[in-house]
């Protein structure tokens, strides 16, 4: 399971879809020094998509086979003087120690 701060949810409620189909997917791109998230909205699920629902009507949208990588991943949104966006504390994700990391090793997920 995902969990989403109360932060988070209220930020994702603001920014609802209108179509009852809609919610947002997260993406995860990885390269072998840093994990980042995407959280963008989507008009609908594609078929083997899993389908959370995080809040009341808030629908998100994951790629079935990346779903164990955020499995038990918290996601928060935060906000101070210096930046403010969302947060992913993902306890699954353990970066390799690579070397000479070259753009070619940048896969998304």
């Amino acid at each position: 399971m995902i969990h989403f701060t109360s932060s988070a949810i209220k930020i994702l409620q603001n920014h609802l879809p209108k179509s009852p189909d809609a919610g947002f997917r997260l993406l995860i791109t990885r390269n072998c020094a840093s994990i980042q998230y995407t959280l963008r909205q989507e008009e609908s699920s594609l078929p083997n998509d899993e389908i959370i629902e995080i809040g009341e009507g808030i629908k998100l949208f994951i790629y079935a086979d990346t779903f164990p990588l955020v499995d038990n991943t918290t996601v928060d949104f935060v906000e101070d003087k210096a930046k403010s966006g969302f947060t992913f504390d993902n306890p699954n994700v353990i970066i390799p120690n690579c070397s000479s990391c070259e753009s070619t090793c940048q896969e998304a997920l």
